[in-house]
C-alpha cells in the first residue's frame, strides 16, 4: 500500500510540473484529460470505489479533486483564465464525469465570483449535470457522481445566491430535491437539505411555492418535518403566520406536529421543527407541550420527554411550567399523589423535568419526601422508575439521616435489573458524598458509609453468584480506583471528582486498592466469574490500578477460566521483563494439553470426571496469541508446534462425537456419547448426566480450538513477512475451524467456530487483501481464489442431507459474506455470484438426484441467514433482483425443504427492502399501512421482478403463492399516478387486484383490498374512485366474496384518505361527503339481492365510519334487511347490531338457534 501511495505521489508531482509548462488553452484541456485517464477516473463510477466514497473525498477521489484545484489555480496563473467563459469552453470537451469533477474543483478553488458574469450558463450546466448524474446513479449505481452534482449546485447558490434566481429555475431544483429525498444513498438527504436551505432564501419562492406545497402534505411524511424546519428557520414562523394559510392555523399545524409522537419514524424528524420553534420562542409551541403534559396519554408524555425535552432551555422550562400551573392545581396533584398511582407518576415526571421550578414552588421538600416514602412500593414502567431513582440519587436531603437512607436504598436496589440505574448510582455516589461533606456531614460518618460499601456491598458482591451484584461491586471499585488515581493529577474538567479523589487519598477513606485480601478475591473473581464483562473489567482493574503479587502453579487448570491466570502472568512478566516463568507456563500448558489428549483418547468420561478438560490449557495457550508488540510467539514455541497440537485435539474430539463413516446426525451424536459412557472404566450411575458432562467438555474444547486457530491465523497475518509460506499456515488454521463447522452439529460448537472464522476472515480481508488491492492484482486473485476454494470445498464433504445437521455450512458461508472488508467487497460479490449461478443452474446439474434439493435448500438458507443478520449494502444491491427472482422461482417447489428455504429467504429480504412499520398504536380507525417503496422504484430498479409478479398474478396460482405476492405488493405505493412510465402498469395491477377481491380466501381478499388501495393516489384519485366503486357493492351480478372484498377496499381507501387529510385543510371535504352519502343511498335502493350477514357486518361498520347515524335511512335499511340465504356470520352480525342498538333485542326474528357448524359454512356453499 505504501509503495502504491509513493507511486501516486510521484506521478502527481510529474503532472504538476507539466502544468508549469502550459502555454495554451488546448494544452490545458489535453492535460486534464490525460490526468483523468492516468489517475483512474473510472473509480468515480465503479462498484469497487462505492464502498469508500461516502465522505465525498477519499482515495483517488481526493487526489483528483485536489489535483483539479491545482490545475485551475496553475492555469489561471499561466493562461490567465479570468472569467467563466473559458471554464465553459474547457468543460464542453469533457464527458459528464469529468465535467462534474471539474466543476467541483472549480468551486472549491474559487473564493469569489462575479455574479454578473456567466450566471445563466453556470446554472444551466450545474442543473443539467444534476439531472444527468441522477439518471446515471440509477443505471450505474454511481451515487458519488450525484452527490458531487448536488455539492456543485450548493456551491453555485453559495456564490450567486438564490434571491434573484427565477422561479422556474428554482422550481426545477425543488422538483429534483423532492424526487430524491427518499433515496437510500447515504448522505444524500443531508446534502439535499443543505441545497433546500439555499432555496428558501428566496422569499417569494419560499412563501408562494414551497410553503403551500409542504403544508398540503400528510403529517406522517418525515420529509415534511425536515423541510419545514429549514423553511421556518430561514423565514421565521411569525412572518409566515401573516400569510393566513389555513394549514398554519394552530389547530392544524401544532396538532400535526404532536401527531409525530404516534409514529416511530417521525420521532427524529419532529425534533428538527420543535427545536426551531422553541428557538424562535413561539408561545404556542410551549403551550402545546404544557397541555400535552397535563392532558396527554402516558405514551404521549413518555415520547415527548424522550425526544423533545433535551431541546428545552431554562426559559422554555419556566414558560412550560408556568402554563402547566395555570391549567393544573399542583398542590392538589401533590395530595392526590399520596393515594393515586397516576397522580404520583405525573408528579415524578414533573419533578424530574422541572426540578428547579418545583424546588422554588415546594420549598419544604414535600415532593422529594413523598417520592422517597413511596419509592419502595413503586410498581410501574422502567421509564418512571428511572426518573424516580434519578430524583432520589441527586436530591438526598442534607442531614445525617441521608446516609442511612442511602444505605437502605443501595442495599435494596443495587441488584435491580435496570443497568442504567446501577450505572447512574455508581456515577453519582462520589458526588453525593462530597456534597454531603461540604454541607456539614462529619468525615467519620462518611468513613462509616464507605466501610458499609466495602464490607456489605463490595465484598459480598464479588463473592456472589448473581450478575447484578458482581457487576455493581466491580463498577463501584472501578469508580473509586479512577478517582483515587486521577485525584493525583490536575483535571479541571472533573473538579468534583478531583476533589473527592484528593479526599480519598488524604483521609485514606478507601483501602480496597491496597489490601491484599481483596486482591485475592479479585483474582478469584477474574478467573471464576461466569460473566464475560465481569471477568474483563476485573482483569482491567487488577492490571491497571493494583500491584498484584501472583505465583503460578499447575492448580490454575482447576479454575473455571484459567486463561485469566495466564493473562495476569503475562502482564506481570512483561512489567518485570522476566519471561522465564512465562516460558515455563507455555511449555507446561502445551504438555498438559498433550497429556490430557492422550487420557481423553483412552477414556473420555474418566478424564472429565477427574477434572481433565482439554479446553482449559487451550484457553491458556490462546492468551499467548494476544501478546503485546514486544513479545513474540517464537519466544515460546518452535515452528508451528502449537497449531499442530490444536489440529490433533480438534480431530480427536470430532472423531469421538461423530464417526465420519456414519455421517453427521443428531441421533448418531447421542449414540456415540452413550457408547463412550458405556465403554468407560468408570461405572455410570446416571447416563444422561454423564452424557451432558461429556458433551459440555467436548463442545468447550472445540470452541477453544476454534479460538486458538483464529488467533493463530491472525498472528500469522500480522507477521506474514517472517514466514516463508504464510498462506499455507493461514489455510491450515482455517481448516481446523472449517472441519468443526462441517463435521459437528452441536449448536454451541458451530456458533463459536462461526464467530472464529468470521474474525479470521475479517482480519484477512482487511489487513492483507485490502492492502494488496492498490498494486498487486495478480497476487490478490491467487490468494483470494485459494481462500474461496477453501471456503466452498466443504460442499464435497457433506455426509447427511439434513439442513439442520449442516447448519455449520450455512454459518460458514454467512461469515464470509458478512465479514468481507476488501475495497468494493470483491470476495462477497464473488461468493454471491457462485451461489446465484449454482441456484440458477442446479436443476440441470449432473449431481445425484437426492443431492440436488439439498444443495438448493442449503444455498437458499445461506442467503437467508446473511440477509437476516445484516443490512443491505451498496455492493449487494446489484444482486438483489436476481435473488428475489430465485426466491420466487423455488416457492412452488414440490420439495418441502426447498419451499421452506425459499420462504425463509423471502421473509429475510422483505424487512430489508421495505421499511419498518412506523405506527405505534393499534387504533382501528386509522390507516395502519405505510408505503415502503414506490411503484416507480420497483419498475426502474427491479423490472424483472415486476414482470414476473404481473405474469404470475395472471395465472391460476395456489392461495399460498397469491398471499406471498400480495404481501410484497402491499408495501408498494403509487407516488405519481400521472407518471407515463407506470401508467399502464398501474392499471394492469389494479385489474389483477380487482379480480382477486372476489377470491374464495378471506386473507387473499384482505390483501387484495390493501394492494388495491396502495395503488390509488391520495387526493388525486381516491375521491373519484370511491364514488365509482360504491354501486358495485349492491349489484346482484357480483358475487358475495367480491362484495366483501370491495367493501374492505372502500374502507381502506377512505381510511387512507382520512389519514392524508388529518390536520390539513380540505375545502372540498363537505361536498365530497355529501356526494358519498348520496351515492350510497341511491345505490342501495337498486339492490335486488340479499347480502349475507358476514358481509353486512363490514358494510355496517363502513357506513358508521363514513359518518352515517343509526337513525339514518340507509342504516335502518341495512339493519332491517330481509334475512339472508343462510346463517353464515349471523352471530357476529347479531352482536354488532345489539351493540349498536345498545340493549335492544335482536331485530331479526330467527326461528331457530344457529349452531357453530352452520356458522362455519363457506361462502361458496352459502351461494
Amino acid at each position: 500500500m505504501q509503495e502504491a501511495d509513493e507511486n501516486n505521489k510521484s506521478n502527481m508531482e510529474n503532472w504538476l510540473n507539466k502544468l508549469n509548462t502550459l502555454t495554451t488553452q488546448d494544452e490545458l484541456i489535453i492535460t486534464c484529460k490525460d490526468i483523468y485517464q492516468n489517475f483512474n477516473a473510472q473509480n468515480y463510477h465503479s462498484n469497487e470505489y462505492n464502498a469508500l466514497n461516502h465522505g465525498l473525498l477519499q482515495h483517488f477521489g481526493r487526489a483528483l479533486d485536489l489535483l483539479t484545484i491545482k490545475i485551475l489555480s496553475k492555469a489561471q496563473a499561466k493562461i490567465s483564465i479570468t472569467n467563466i467563459d473559458v471554464l465553459l469552453s474547457i468543460q464542453a470537451k469533457l464527458d459528464s464525469y469529468e465535467k462534474v469533477i471539474m466543476l467541483y474543483g472549480f468551486f472549491n478553488s474559487c473564493k469569489q465570483l462575479d455574479k454578473n458574469v456567466g450566471r445563466a450558463e453556470m446554472f444551466a450546466l450545474c442543473f443539467s449535470l444534476l439531472i444527468e448524474s441522477a439518471k446515471k446513479s440509477k443505471e450505474e449505481e454511481n451515487e458519488y457522481l450525484f452527490l458531487l452534482s448536488v455539492e456543485n449546485l450548493i456551491s453555485y447558490f453559495k456564490f450567486y445566491g438564490a434571491e434573484n434566481e427565477s422561479i422556474e429555475c428554482l422550481a426545477g431544483v425543488w422538483e429534483m430535491i423532492d424526487l430524491h429525498m427518499e433515496t437510500a444513498i447515504q448522505g444524500v438527504r443531508d446534502r439535499l437539505l443543505s441545497l433546500f436551505a439555499k432555496l428558501v432564501k428566496n422569499d417569494t419562492f419560499a412563501t408562494r411555492v414551497l410553503l403551500p406545497s409542504l403544508l398540503r402534505r400528510p403529517w406522517n411524511d418525515k420529509n415534511k418535518f425536515y423541510l419545514l424546519a429549514e423553511l421556518i428557520d430561514e423565514q421565521n414562523y411569525s412572518t409566515l403566520m401573516g400569510l393566513n394559510d389555513p394549514n398554519l392555523r394552530d389547530e392544524n399545524f401544532f396538532n400535526g406536529i404532536c401527531l409525530s409522537l404516534k409514529y416511530r419514524h417521525l420521532f427524529s424528524p419532529s425534533q428538527a421543527i420543535v427545536k426551531i420553534l422553541l428557538k424562535q420562542e413561539v408561545p404556542k409551541m410551549r403551550t402545546v407541550i404544557a397541555e400535552m403534559f397535563v392532558n396527554g396519554s402516558f405514551l404521549d408524555k413518555k415520547y415527548m420527554i424522550e425526544h423533545w425535552s433535551a431541546m428545552w432551555n431554562v426559559r422554555d422550562k419556566e414558560a412550560i411550567f408556568s402554563h402547566i400551573c395555570s391549567i393544573l392545581d399542583v398542590e392538589k396533584l401533590i395530595q392526590d399523589a399520596k393515594l393515586e398511582h397516576e397522580a404520583f407518576v405525573n408528579l415524578v415526571l414533573m419533578r424530574s423535568l422541572f426540578s428547579k421550578q418545583i424546588l422554588q414552588f415546594d420549598q419544604n421538600s414535600i415532593v422529594d419526601s413523598l417520592i422517597q416514602d413511596k419509592w419502595a412500593n413503586l410498581a410501574g414502567s422502567r421509564f418512571v422508575e428511572a426518573h424516580v431513582y434519578e430524583i432520589i440519587v441527586e436530591n438526598i436531603v442534607a442531614d445525617r439521616n441521608s446516609l442511612e437512607f442511602l444505605k437502605n436504598f443501595i442495599s435494596v436496589r443495587y441488584e435491580v435489573q435496570d443497568s442504567a440505574f446501577r450505572q447512574n448510582l455508581v456515577k453519582k455516589l462520589p458526588q453525593m458524598l462530597l456534597h454531603l461533606m461540604k454541607i456539614g456531614i462529619d468525615k467519620s460518618d462518611v468513613r462509616q458509609f464507605l466501610l458499609f460499601l466495602q464490607d456489605e456491598i463490595f465484598l459480598p458482591g464479588i463473592q456472589s453468584q448473581i450478575y447484578q451484584a458482581q457487576i455493581f461491586a466491580i463498577k463501584l471499585l472501578q469508580t473509586f480506583c479512577v478517582l483515587f488515581f486521577d485525584g493525583k493529577c490536575d483535571n479541571p474538567k472533573k473538579s468534583n471528582d478531583l476533589q473527592f479523589g484528593q479526599l480519598l487519598i488524604k483521609e485514606n477513606l478507601w483501602n480496597v486498592i491496597h489490601d491484599e485480601t481483596y486482591h485475592i478475591h479479585l483474582v478469584t473473581l477474574a478467573c471464576n466469574s461466569h460473566f464475560d464483562d465481569v471477568r474483563a473489567l476485573t482483569y482491567d482493574i487488577l492490571t491497571k490500578y493494583m500491584t498484584v503479587k501472583y505465583t503460578y502453579n499447575e492448580d490454575v487448570y482447576q479454575s473455571e477460566y484459567p486463561q485469566y491466570h495466564t493473562k495476569l502472568l503475562i502482564h506481570i512478566s512483561d512489567k518485570e521483563k522476566n519471561f522465564d516463568l512465562l516460558i515455563d507456563h507455555f511449555k507446561t500448558a502445551l504438555k498438559v494439553t498433550e497429556n490430557s489428549l492422550q487420557q481423553m483418547k483412552n477414556d473420555p468420561l474418566n478424564a472429565v470426571k477427574n477434572e481433565i478438560n482439554l479446553y482449559k490449557p487451550l484457553d491458556c495457550l490462546n492468551a499467548f496469541l494476544n501478546l503485546d508488540a514486544n513479545l513474540q510467539l517464537e519466544m515460546f514455541e518452535s515452528d508451528g508446534e502449537l497449531i499442530e497440537v490444536v489440529k490433533c485435539v480438534s480431530d480427536v474430539i470430532i472423531d469421538l462425537i461423530n464417526s465420519k463413516e456414519q455421517g453427521l446426525d443428531f441421533s448418531k451424536l447421542d449414540e456415540n456419547l452413550e457408547a463412550l459412557v458405556a465403554q468407560s472404566n468408570v461405572k455410570s450411575t446416571n447416563i444422561d448426566k454423564d452424557k451432558k458432562l461429556l458433551l459440555h467438555s467436548f463442545w468447550h474444547t472445540l470452541r477453544a480450538c476454534s479460538e486458538v486457530a483464529a488467533n493463530y491465523g491472525i498472528y500469522v497475518i500480522k507477521n506474514r513477512d517472517q514466514y516463508a509460506k504464510p498462506m499455507k499456515r493461514l489455510l491450515f488454521c482455517s481448516d481446523i475451524i472449517i472441519n468443526i463447522l462441517v463435521f459437528c452439529c452441536h449448536k454451541g460448537s458451530i456458533e463459536s467456530a462461526s464467530n472464529a472464522i468470521g474474525r479470521l476472515f475479517n482480519y484477512f480481508t482487511k489487513n492483507w487483501i485490502k492492502q494488496l488491492q492498490s498494486y498487486a492484482e495478480e497476487e490478490i486473485e491467487s490468494i483470494s481464489n485459494a481462500y474461496m476454494n477453501k471456503i466452498l470445498r466443504p460442499l464435497d464433504k457433506i455426509q447427511t442431507l439434513d439442513i439442520r445437521c449442516n447448519r455449520g455450512l450455512i454459518l460458514l458461508h454467512m461469515q464470509v459474506l458478512k465479514n468481507d472488508m476488501t475495497i468494493g467487497r470483491t470476495m462477497r460479490q464473488q461468493c454471491l455470484k457462485i451461489f446465484i449461478e449454482r441456484l440458477t443452474n442446479l436443476s440441470e446439474s449432473d449431481e445425484p438426484k437426492p443431492m440436488v434439493p439439498f444443495l438448493i435448500s442449503l444455498f437458499l438458507h445461506d442467503l437467508s441467514k446473511y440477509f437476516n443478520d445484516t443490512e443491505l449494502t451498496d455492493d449487494v444491491i446489484p444482486f438483489l433482483e436476481q435473488i428475489i427472482l430465485i426466491s420466487f422461482s423455488y416457492i412452488r417447489s414440490c420439495y418441502w425443504n426447498i419451499k421452506n428455504a425459499s420462504l425463509t429467504l423471502f421473509g429475510s429480504l422483505i424487512p430489508k427492502i421495505m421499511k419498518q412499520k412506523p405506527k405505534l398504536d393499534n387504533s382501528s380507525d386509522e390507516w395502519q399501512h405505510f408505503v415502503s417503496i414506490h411503484l416507480e422504484e420497483l419498475v426502474t430498479n427491479m423490472p424483472k421482478v415486476n414482470c414476473h409478479i404481473l405474469s404470475e398474478l395472471q395465472t391460476n396460482l395456489p392461495t399460498s403463492s397469491i398471499v406471498l405476492y400480495l404481501e410484497f405488493l402491499s408495501n408498494i405505493e403509487v407516488k405519481d399516478p400521472n407518471d407515463s412510465r407506470i401508467l399502464d402498469i398501474t392499471y394492469t395491477y389494479r385489474a389483477r387486484f380487482w379480480k382477486l377481491l372476489g377470491n374464495k380466501s378471506d386473507k387473499v381478499r384482505r390483501l387484495a383490498a390493501l394492494c388495491f388501495t396502495q395503488f390509488h393516489h391520495y387526493h388525486d384519485e381516491i375521491p373519484r374512485a370511491v364514488i365509482a366503486y360504491i354501486p358495485y357493492i349492491f349489484q346482484s351480478s357480483c358475487s358475495e366474496n367480491f362484495k366483501h372484498g370491495l367493501i374492505l377496499a372502500i374502507n381502506y381507501l377512505m381510511k387512507k384518505l382520512h389519514n392524508y387529510y388529518q390536520f390539513i385543510d380540505w375545502p372540498e371535504k363537505d361536498a365530497f361527503n355529501k356526494k358519498l352519502k348520496t351515492t350510497f343511498i341511491n345505490s342501495y335502493k337498486h339492490d335486488d339481492s340479499s347480502i349475507s350477514y358476514y358481509t353486512r357486518c363490514y358494510l355496517l361498520k363502513l357506513l358508521l365510519f363514513l359518518g352515517f347515524q343509526v337513525e339514518d335511512r340507509i342504516i335502518r335499511w341495512v339493519l332491517y334487511e330481509r334475512p339472508a340465504r343462510n346463517y353464515f356470520g349471523y352471530h357476529e352480525w347479531n352482536n354488532l347490531v345489539t351493540e349498536i342498538l345498545e340493549n335492544e333485542k335482536s331485530i331479526l326474528d330467527m326461528e331457530k338457534d344457529v349452531s357453530m357448524d352452520e356458522i362455519s359454512i363457506s361462502f361458496s356453499e352459502a351461494l
